[in-house]
């Protein structure tokens, strides 16, 4: 900022990025458009390329006509007024501007915001993948636990089966059976009571009948009969 407050003039600034031919699309549409943000378009034609001759004519030609001729490329810059020369008064950027003229803070200018747009969408893309893994995690669990709870049931003698409820169902058996099934498409029978009954039950059982001839013969004992009694007089 101080080359832009003070006399001291910045007159470029080098980005050194090695255009390998493997990566070269790649950093095209990922850089350039940030690198234009922070000038003017009125420095375009200030725009500088330099170690061109570490590489063959042939493909230097190439790679030349590719960024002269294509929007995604160096086009618009060209057509700004890029070109080869030297001796031009140095530009003030447009970040410059931005944070000295205006008093914008670095996030508010376009190219901090560019940034922050670029960030924000790798945590989001970051925390979606994230929820994902914790939502087939759960998956996971929830299908191990009912997996672990079935086979518990089953051994403790609870026997359950479910159909689901249609008009070509046959119709439930009037007497209960332990593969009967209701128009609810569940039947929980409990075979350990059934096949174990508690001891009291068979007392009662024993006992039944006993009480039966009780009541029988204490129905039919004749009644007492009831006399009048009379007293004599003496004359």
């Amino acid at each position: 900022m101080e080359g832009y407050t003070k006399p001291i003039e910045a007159h470029r600034i080098t980005y050194r990025v090695r255009m390998m031919r493997t990566i070269f699309r790649a950093f095209v549409n990922a850089l350039i458009p940030v690198l234009r943000l922070p000038y003017p378009p009125s420095s375009y034609r200030r725009a500088r390329e330099t170690r061109w001759s570490e590489i063959k004519q042939a493909v230097g030609e190439g790679r030349e006509t590719e960024l002269k001729t294509q929007e995604a490329f160096f086009k618009p810059v060209i057509d700004a007024g890029a070109m080869h020369a030297y001796s031009r008064p140095a530009t003030p950027l447009l970040i410059w501007e931005e944070m000295v003229d205006g008093g914008k803070r670095l996030s508010e200018t376009e190219a901090g915001q560019a940034l922050q747009t670029e960030i924000a969408e790798e945590e989001l893309d970051a925390e979606v993948k994230e929820m994902r893994e914790k939502v087939w995690r759960l998956k996971q669990e929830t299908k191990k636990i009912s997996s672990a709870q079935l086979p518990s049931a089953l051994s403790n003698g609870y026997s359950t089966q479910l159909r689901p409820w249609s008009s070509t169902n046959k119709p439930a058996p009037t007497s209960p059976s332990p593969n009967a099934h209701t128009p609810y498409g569940q039947v929980i029978t409990d075979r350990l009571f059934c096949n174990n009954p508690p001891p009291f039950f068979s007392i009662l059982v024993l006992v039944r009948p006993i009480l039966l001839v009780l009541v029988v013969v204490l129905g039919n004992e004749p009644k007492p009969q009831i006399r009048p009694h009379i007293q004599h007089r003496q004359s």
